[in-house]
Parts: C-alpha cells; structure tokens; sequence
C-alpha cells in the first residue's frame, strides 16, 4: 500500500518546489482542507517573493455534490493565483471527484497559451457528477468557481476562472511576464549596464521590444514602459512603471435579433 501522505510530506514537498520553477501546482488528486490552506499561503509567499503559479485545488464526492459547498471553498481560497474546481466527473464506469480530476485542470492551464482562453475547453468526460441550472452556474462563477458544463453532447469548461474571480487567461499572461521580464533582466542586463540614463534606456528598450512581441501574439496590447516617479532609479537598483491593456477572449457573444 502506498504511504497515507502525512502534515511533514507536504511541509517537505512545499520547500523542495521553493527551489524549482514550474508553472501550475496542483495535489495528486488528494482532498485535504488544512494543507489546501496552507497552499494558499505558499502559494501567496511565493509571489510576494517573486515565483508566480497557479495552484488547482478540488473537493470530494459529497462537496461535488452540492455546490454551495465548493462555492465556499472558492470564497475561502480567494487569491488571483488558485483555481478551485467544483465539479466531479464520470468517465466510462468510473466516477472521479473533483480533486481527483484536478490534475486535468492543471494540464489544460499548463498547456493553454497565454494568449488563449480555457473556456469552453472540451473535458474528456462522459458526463458531470452533477448537473448545475441555470441559478447554480451563476452562482458557481459569482464565488469564482471552476465549473463543468454537460451541454447534451459533450462536457466543457463553463468559464476559466480563479478563484478571484479573474480569467485563468490574464493570471497566466501576468505571471509568464513578471517571470519573463525578470528573467531577461538578469541573464542580459543585471551586472551588464550602467545605472544611467544609457543604461536604463537600454533596459527599458528590451523590455518595451518583449511586451510588444506579445502585443502582436494578442496578449495585451499599449504597452508602455517608464522609470517609475514614486521610486529613485539610483545606486545599483533600477525601478520601472510598466503597463499595458490585457487582451480578453471572445467568451460572450450577445445577439440582438430585430423582428
């Protein structure tokens, strides 16, 4: 028998990812309310501390069940960084909660571009444990929840959302670009240049050249990059304003029929 994962594992798992770059976390299909807690607060640790990911948590069989119950957990683990799933599925003859099929979840946030949207995405699914109405998506979405729909031929993602309600999506472009743009500055620019005006025009040249790269993949778009006024760039640190307008996916088409 495999060993029943214990309060120290985790603790060592958390502390050996410290060390490690990746993308989105998520249990392997466990449900535990206290270390889902506690991911929360790794996970939030560690974008204060400049790594940024997402963490996919899920519920059991009796939360799928009633979805008030995996709104809560949406509103407990509120943070722009976790997805919450709320929904079990049934494949073939197996029925799996929804944390065990959050693995799933992780993999279609991990291999969905930045400048793609993971709603409506296909689950390779039979069916929803249970099926929500109308009232109970809007309230599912309202709590930021990660929600299946059977819409009679096939099971898809309702809405990509964190749990803040945000769009999976610009959670994703904001953390590749925090990730990348300090990423280059280190291997290209860090120790290289001049604290000076040449110097932090060069900085702020390759930096304004990699969001306009993204601008042209629809990402965002009106990037502009300046020294930040609240922050003196001197001595050896640099401070830059950057911001841009993050480009949505198409996920509401509204229809107006003139009769």
């Amino acid at each position: 028998m495999p060993k029943t994962p214990v309060a120290e594992d985790y603790i060592a798992m958390r502390d050996a990812y410290d060390a490690r770059e990746f993308n989105v976390f998520v249990f392997d299909g466990e449900f535990n309310v206290d270390e889902q807690a506690l991911t929360k607060t790794w996970t939030v640790r560690n974008r204060t501390e400049g790594k940024h990911f997402i963490s996919v948590i899920g519920g059991d069989a009796a939360t799928d069940a009633d979805p008030t119950l995996g709104n809560a957990r949406s509103v407990l683990n509120a943070d722009n960084y976790i997805v919450n799933l709320i929904s079990g599925v049934v494949v073939g003859s197996k029925t799996y909660h929804s944390s065990a099929f959050a693995p799933w979840v992780a993999g279609l946030i991990a291999g969905t571009a930045i400048n793609r949207s993971t709603t409506y995405a296909q689950v390779p699914a039979d069916d929803v444990t249970r099926r929500l109405t109308k009232t109970e998506f809007d309230a599912a979405l309202t709590a930021g929840s990660f929600v299946f729909v059977n819409d009679g031929t096939k099971v898809k993602v309702k809405q990509g959302l964190v749990t803040s309600k945000q769009k999976v999506r610009n959670m994703r472009a904001r953390q590749a670009i925090s990730t990348d743009i300090t990423k280059t500055a280190e291997d290209n620019y860090i120790g290289k240049l001049n604290n000076n005006a040449d110097g932090q025009a060069t900085l702020m040249v390759a930096i304004k050249a990699y969001l306009e790269r993204l601008e042209i993949s629809g990402v965002l778009s009106g990037p502009a990059v300046g020294l930040d006024p609240n922050f003196p760039s001197v001595g050896d640190q640099v401070f830059l304003a950057i911001s841009y307008v993050e480009v949505d996916s198409m996920e509401r088409i509204l229809i107006t029929v003139n009769v």
